[in-house]
């Protein structure tokens, strides 16, 4: 599958393959993918930053992502959270994403399909631990996206904290040699309101090409 785009005397050509057995289960992930590509000159990024206020984040852990410019960025040992803005004073709860990264203990090299099975396992242990810590834990659903070479699962829960009742997705992504942890949390009546934020930013987390695979 190839799709063409023509920009002022330039011609941007995205090409897809996939044996044709496969090709339905890649499709959606492929079609967002290229739904989100877009072209731009030195000038139109500047722009573009400028209007939507991103910030563009590399780590040294080997991940790239945007967020919001007025989001306030902490780092830590193998973590970094983004948190947001107070809107007023009467907030007691700023929403944030944190994102972790482990590095693999286990020799995952020889059959990336072991991958799969080594993150099922952390799955279960995420469970239990958020069985075991969080009060009125309410797991309401489990999915997950293999892409490429990494696999993902997605976890929705809410869960009664110190300020009442909480909302979290939390995602894992998982490869040979690292397993990265994200983790959205907000009031439970402001989940859907700061949900386009989050995931702009989760669909902008990228793996780097670099000692990862």
């Amino acid at each position: 599958m190839q799709f063409w785009s023509i920009k002022d005397d330039c011609v941007y050509i995205i090409s897809f393959g996939i044996t044709p057995g496969s090709y339905f289960s890649y499709a959606p992930i492929i079609y967002k993918i290229i739904s989100n590509v877009g072209i731009f000159t030195k000038n139109t990024i500047d722009n573009t930053a400028d209007s939507i206020k991103n910030s563009i984040y590399q780590s040294p852990e080997g991940f790239v992502l945007k967020y919001p410019g007025d989001w306030n960025k902490v780092s830590g040992q193998n973590r970094v959270s983004f948190i947001s803005n107070q809107d007023n004073p009467q907030d007691q709860y700023l929403e944030r994403v944190e994102f972790y990264h482990y590095r693999s203990d286990e020799n995952l090299s020889v059959n990336i399909i072991v991958v799969n099975d080594s993150l099922k396992t952390d799955l279960i242990n995420k469970i239990s631990y958020l069985a075991n810590n969080l009060q009125n834990l309410d797991l309401i659903s489990v999915s997950d996206m293999n892409v490429s070479k990494a696999y993902r699962k997605e976890l929705l829960y809410t869960y009664d904290s110190n300020l009442g009742a909480t909302k979290s997705k939390e995602i894992m992504i998982k490869n040979i040699t690292n397993l990265f942890v994200i983790i959205f949390t907000a009031q439970k009546d402001e989940f859907g309101k700061f949900s386009p934020n989050i995931n702009n930013i989760i669909d902008s987390f990228r793996l780097s090409t670099v000692n990862l695979y």
